[in-house]
């Protein structure tokens, strides 16, 4: 079973799209829905669409983002490569709150969203359910480089930052803190321990409650 002592718990919010986590270093480089230059939409889309005086062809240049790219053929989860030598791990939920903790050992990311709940205390025993419970292994995993994370709904870029450093101070003594971007309370900042980390998810329902859940948990030295 996991270890749920957990140093810090507080909650994003998501209106659809996957959730990203990126080194602060890489966030840096991160666009988003940002339209991308012409000059990187270097992939030539044809489609055929009927009107009423016939067929015409029409033409567009695709991404029209980095997230559009992110997402094109992203089922659940996955790494993503963007930029010089920058990458970030996606995890798909659906629009609402997502609960996001770490552990005192700052060598365990957890995050959870409830999908359906009757009531509060159903919601509570959603979220205790999916702290405890084992989950699969993917078989990805994400390289923490230098320790500063940002967890963010991946739609939003560092553009949306409220203060271009906000991102910049996580340290290991730092409590984590939720950043507001393309939309408010839509991010958080904080520390993992550098190393190599295994993605694991998990579902879960019962009559009156459904949970869905992910860690990215450091391997052993």
């Amino acid at each position: 079973m996991p270890d749920t002592d957990a140093k810090w718990t507080g909650e994003i919010g998501c209106e659809g799209g996957p959730i990203l986590v990126a080194n602060t270093d890489d966030f840096r480089h991160w666009h988003g829905a940002d339209p991308l230059p012409l000059e990187a939409r270097r992939e030539l889309h044809f489609r055929i669409v009927t009107l009423a005086d016939g067929r015409r062809l029409h033409a567009a240049l695709d991404p029209a983002s980095e997230y559009d790219r992110a997402i094109r053929d992203l089922e659940f989860e996955a790494v993503h490569s963007f930029g010089p030598n920058r990458t970030c791990y996606l995890w798909s939920v659906e629009p609402g709150l997502v609960a996001v903790s770490v552990n005192r050992g700052h060598d365990r990311l957890h995050w959870a969203q409830v999908n359906f709940a009757d009531g509060p205390s159903d919601v509570a025993d959603a979220y205790a359910y999916a702290d405890a419970s084992a989950a699969q292994t993917s078989g990805l995993s994400y390289a923490v480089t230098s320790g500063p994370v940002v967890v963010a709904w991946s739609p939003n870029s560092v553009r949306d930052l409220s203060s271009p450093d906000a991102a910049s101070r996580a340290t290991t003594d730092d409590i984590p803190r939720i950043l507001d971007l393309a939309t408010g309370g839509s991010g958080a900042s904080l520390w993992l321990d550098p190393g190599s980390y295994l993605a694991s998810s998990g579902y879960h329902e019962t009559e009156v409650w459904g949970v869905s859940w992910c860690t990215l948990e450091r391997r052993a030295a």
